[in-house]
């Protein structure tokens, strides 16, 4: 049995496909509202989460995504986070 990598090759030219879109994706009109903090700053178990979202190519994020938050077994919480500064 031959065991050695072999090399592929085509007579036919290799092309990009169209990139496709993550999901799921939401109606960012069906969201509540978005909310900059959900408990008080004196709120023993809070965290903060702060950082940068990029798109697919590694470049900042101008538009609007959603972050969407999971707590333990609480409400989950869905925001809409407008970017106010570019990287």
């Amino acid at each position: 049995m031959d065991l050695e990598p072999r090399l592929w090759r085509t007579t036919r030219d290799i092309i990009l496909t169209p990139s496709q879109t993550s999901g799921p994706l939401f109606g960012f009109s069906l969201l509540s509202k978005p909310v900059a903090s959900s408990v008080g700053s004196d709120e023993r178990n809070a965290i903060t989460v702060e950082g940068h979202i990029f798109d697919g190519q590694g470049k900042p994020l101008l538009l609007e995504a959603l972050v969407e938050i999971w707590t333990d077994g609480q409400a989950c919480l869905l925001a809409r986070i407008r970017m106010v500064s570019i990287v």
